[in-house]
């Protein structure tokens, strides 16, 4: 839902990350990544690892994907998609070692009634 567009909070959370962060060897997670910005810049900056998650599968694997995966980088990208919970939080142990240096999040959702299911 709402993962194809790039909204306002990721232009503003990416310029702000911009002034004020470094991502040079960070594990960097974003929760609910839709187009990823935010992640891009990290990316772009050094990150050495990004797990993008969104609830979308459409969009993870659509729009974010190719994306992200045409930056050309070393770095570790993994995608995961559905509702938050034991079994994301299992995958980013698994995958990661459940540890992050950079949790990112912008307008996750704005519709309430989905809060439950993330």
């Amino acid at each position: 839902e709402g993962g194809a567009e790039i909204w306002e909070c990721a232009i503003d959370l990416t310029a702000y990350l911009q002034r004020t962060q470094k991502a040079n060897n960070l594990r960097v997670l974003e929760l609910g990544c839709g187009r990823a910005l935010p992640s891009l810049w990290a990316l772009r900056h050094g990150a050495t690892s990004l797990a993008l998650c969104d609830f979308n599968a459409h969009v993870l694997c659509n729009i974010t994907a190719p994306s992200v995966l045409r930056e050309q980088t070393q770095s570790s990208i993994h995608f995961y998609s559905g509702a938050w919970g034991d079994s994301l939080s299992n995958l980013l142990t698994l995958d990661h070692g459940g540890s992050f240096d950079l949790i990112l999040s912008a307008e996750t959702t704005y519709r309430p009634e989905l809060a439950q299911q993330l």
